[in-house]
């Protein structure tokens, strides 16, 4: 047996290329040595990309090009050859608000473990969300020219907590959204900023302190100019009654010669909403009570967000179903007010108007030619890895039909007339007529729409669907 000559420390492998590959590597096989490459280097070789292609082995399909990861999912990133930020499959330009949501796309949102989330993640594009943070009880008005939409928020939270703001948003045609400066925040001897509405150009809003939240007090804040985005707090007007167990939700509108406001409230014998008056939006009186409903019908334990809207030539209370461990629904009753000095509201049947997890506090507003609506939060809708939560329902007009609240949106809708036994699959959710209702399923949520045979209408919104008939309205988030 011929003995290999051992080679002193220092001095290069005598065997061609180098050392020879273990029996181990031997079995994986050996990368072929690249032409124009010196001996020894066995890097892998590389197929050359021609014009920025990716490489491509003959024999093997083509890879496809992977989806931008950079944004959160609210549009896709801007390209340079996009220069007027046309969405994909949209033959217009965005609108401004895009255009500021794009920006956020692009920085992206820090998951929890230091991950960006974009690819996959959904967001309305018709319903407001906020950038990042937490949403919930809008306020919808008209002013100068734009609609200028009001929220709960919180700005670094994906859950609730006391302390919220007021956000902001402003549009022009209730569809897309420009965000604006906060317009109210904790402080100045609010912990918390909460649920209110606008009138006459001030703000009324719920001031609540941690030792106290369930009984808020009514205070004004005032722009600083036309443009409404700056406010200035002022006085408190309203203190809760003391036979109030929770009181908040101001709604201000105007009534008569004068201006009414509706509280929302809770009593030991059931929910209410108080009334008071002024004419000049300062100095307030007390009605009292003006509506009211035992605790143990299907009406709740208190209201919150009470709202007057004026429908075909009649008044709707409505009203957010309240219970201590519970946010239930919507529901309403038209009234028979007097027009005496009885400042009751004397309201009639009440009736359901919202079905599943998602519709709660709504409000009413006027669109710029004066019509009626309701706008309401949609809870559930969000994507928290993303830094968001909360979203605001299409804002809808209303009328009445026998006594009963239609809503019709303010954007294009799918229309469904099925008969019983018909179904409707998409990706997401499965809609099932049955004899006196519709069955919406999604996820894990089961709900039971009423109908009588109407056509439905349905807007599907990356992750909320909303359901439209003429005995109620349904939204659920879709998973």
């Amino acid at each position: 047996m011929r003995s290999r000559p051992r080679r002193a420390r220092g001095d290069a492998d005598p065997r061609p290329g180098g050392p020879r590959p273990t029996a181990r590597r031997a079995d994986r096989g050996a990368a072929p040595q690249a032409a124009g490459r010196p001996p020894g280097d066995r890097r892998r070789a590389r197929p050359r990309r021609d014009d920025g292609d990716r490489a491509h082995h003959p024999g093997h399909p083509r890879p496809r090009s992977r989806p931008d990861r950079r944004g959160v999912g609210v549009l896709p990133p801007a390209r340079r050859r996009d220069p007027d930020l046309r969405h994909v499959g949209q033959r217009v330009p965005l609108p401004a608000a895009a255009v500021d949501l794009r920006r956020v796309a692009r920085r992206g949102v820090r998951r929890g473990r230091g991950g960006f989330r974009g690819h996959g993640v959904t967001r309305p594009r018709q319903h407001h969300t906020a950038p990042t943070g937490w949403v919930n009880d809008p306020q919808l008005t008209w002013h100068d020219g734009r609609y200028h939409l009001f929220f709960q928020y919180l700005p670094d939270r994906t859950t609730w907590e006391l302390g919220c703001h007021w956000g902001h948003a402003t549009s022009t045609d209730l569809l897309t959204w420009e965000p604006a400066p906060v317009a109210l925040a904790p402080g100045d001897g609010d912990d918390g900023c909460w649920s209110g509405s606008i009138a006459g150009g001030v703000v009324f809003y719920t001031s609540v302190s941690a030792d106290r939240p369930e009984q808020g007090r009514i205070r004004r804040a005032v722009p600083a100019d036309d443009s409404w985005t700056t406010w200035i707090k002022q006085d408190v007007v309203i203190e809760p009654p003391a036979e109030a167990t929770h009181f908040r939700d101001p709604f201000v509108r105007y009534e008569g010669d004068g201006w009414r406001m509706v509280v929302g409230c809770a009593t030991a014998a059931g929910p209410a909403v108080w009334s008071y008056r002024t004419r000049d939006l300062k100095s307030w009186h007390a009605d009292g009570i003006v509506a009211a409903r035992p605790g143990t019908e299907w009406t709740g334990k208190g209201w919150e967000c009470p709202a007057l809207v004026e429908v075909d030539g009649s008044t709707v209370l409505l009203v957010s179903v309240w219970e201590p461990d519970a946010l239930h629904y919507l529901a309403y009753a038209v009234c028979s007010p007097d027009d005496t000095a009885d400042p009751g509201l004397h309201p009639g049947t009440f009736r359901r108007l919202s079905y599943g997890p998602s519709p709660y506090a709504a409000t009413a507003f006027a669109d710029r030619e004066g019509r009626p609506g309701i706008v309401a939060w949609l809870r559930e809708v969000g994507d928290t890895a993303a830094g968001w939560a909360g979203a605001t329902s299409i804002p809808a007009l209303v009328s009445l039909r026998d006594g009963r609240l239609e809503l019709a949106p303010v954007t294009a809708t799918e229309a469904w007339s099925p008969a019983v036994g018909d179904s409707l699959e998409r990706s997401g959710y499965t809609l099932l007529a049955r004899t006196g209702s519709v069955l919406l399923t999604s996820g894990g949520h089961r709900v039971e729409l009423p109908w009588s045979g109407e056509t439905l209408r349905l807007v599907a919104d990356g992750p909320v669907l909303e359901v439209y008939g003429e005995d109620g309205w349904a939204a659920v988030p879709l998973g």
